[in-house]
């Protein structure tokens, strides 16, 4: 399958060498799937006409056998299926071991069925069957479900794969931008898949104390949100269920959980909602450190206004303790004074009662000269008798 790839990826060369009429290849290129020729004509291969960025073929045979070839890649994916005949009916149906490697994951490698069209000539691309060597197989496929779901044919979804491959697109992206389905009853599928609780958007809310487990931030970037708890385990929203994530989820939270399958829709109305009670909460400490920042502050200037209140305080009570040294000092001063009054009073007193003892005694005296005085007259006038 893969050397035929090769030979439609370099218009029937191989080494160089002219296999397969180029125009034959060219002719078988440019026609559309279920193309019918005219009698007589060479049995040609039903290929599809890609219309993808990567534009290229796919040949689609029984049993679900793709070859896929990207022209402007230079590039050959060879897909195997399990495809078997469903019993009584003779129609054919997918396996749950169909499509595994193209619904989980799109960018397939070499292993899975890639062949790259630089490769030597002449090396078969190695092909590897579905069925073996992984625990996904035991999973019903995305394709499987959605054709058992009506949602899509089995010739449909081969399609969406083939696309898928080119275009980087998962199964489930590319029937949501068909319309087959809306993202709810994707959901759905996605949550039989993987064995999981399915959330409808309503009962989809975040309670209390479940946001505190991841940040918008890391929610983000893991693809989930923690929207509640069952009995004490987080249950943990997912849109797009993978093992991988699932790891990824345990090892940040350090701790087990329950996946519930929700819508995209809803997965990004449930991280809007996160980050915007982030951004209210953190909002909410900025404030509060805002609030905690003008309290310090407040209490930074009463702190100096009672620093100088307590510098001015101590400036009055140095005056006031001046004053009152003084004031004693003059009391002091003042009592002495008077101590010295009195010392003078006495003084004054004494010297009085000196004064009026002296005028006493000159009073005497002169009582005592006057006496002597008419004494003398006497005498005088005595003597002048005889």
């Amino acid at each position: 399958m893969a050397r035929i790839g090769y030979l439609l990826l370099h218009e029937g060369r191989w080494n160089g060498k002219q296999v397969v009429p180029s125009d034959y290849v060219r002719e078988a290129a440019t026609t559309r799937e279920s193309a019918r020729f005219p009698a007589g004509d060479p049995p040609r291969l039903p290929l599809s006409v890609l219309d993808t960025p990567a534009t290229g073929i796919a040949a689609i045979g029984f049993g679900g056998q793709s070859v896929v070839v990207f022209l402007k890649l230079d590039l050959v994916i060879v897909a195997r299926w399990n495809w078997r005949p469903k019993t009584g009916c003779g129609a054919r149906r997918l396996t749950p071991l169909s499509f595994a490697a193209a619904s989980e994951g799109v960018l397939m490698t070499e292993e899975s069925g890639i062949a790259d069209g630089s490769k030597a000539a002449g090396s078969a691309p190695k092909v590897e069957d579905a069925s073996r060597g992984s625990s996904e197989h035991t999973r019903p496929s995305l394709a499987t479900l959605l054709a058992g779901a009506g949602v899509a044919s089995e010739e449909q979804l081969r399609l969406a794969v083939a696309e898928g491959m080119g275009t980087g697109e998962r199964l489930g992206e590319i029937v949501l931008r068909r319309g087959w389905i809306d993202e709810a009853g994707l959901a759905r599928l996605l949550a039989r898949q993987w064995d999981l609780v399915y959330v409808d958007d309503e009962a989809a809310v975040l309670e209390q104390g479940a946001a505190a487990l991841f940040s918008a931030q890391e929610a983000e970037r893991l693809g989930v949100c923690v929207i509640g708890f069952v009995e004490e385990v987080p249950r943990v929203a997912v849109a797009e269920p993978a093992e991988e994530r699932f790891a990824r989820v345990r090892s940040a939270l350090g701790r087990e959980c329950e996946f519930a399958v929700v819508s995209k829709s809803s997965l990004e109305r449930l991280l809007a909602q996160l980050a915007s009670d982030d951004a209210a909460a953190e909002a909410a400490q900025a404030g509060a450190a805002a609030a905690e920042a003008a309290e310090e502050t407040e209490d930074e200037r009463m702190l100096g206004d009672l620093e100088a209140g307590a510098s001015t305080l101590l400036t009055w009570a140095e005056r006031v303790r001046r004053v009152v040294e003084l004031q004693q000092q003059t009391e002091d001063e003042l009592s002495a004074c008077r101590e010295q009054i009195i010392a003078l009073r006495d003084e004054l007193a004494s010297e009085r009662s000196t004064v009026d003892r002296l005028e006493r005694e000159l009073a005497h005296q002169h009582e005592l000269v006057r006496a002597a005085k008419a004494k003398l007259a006497d005498v005088t006038r005595t003597l002048e008798a005889d």
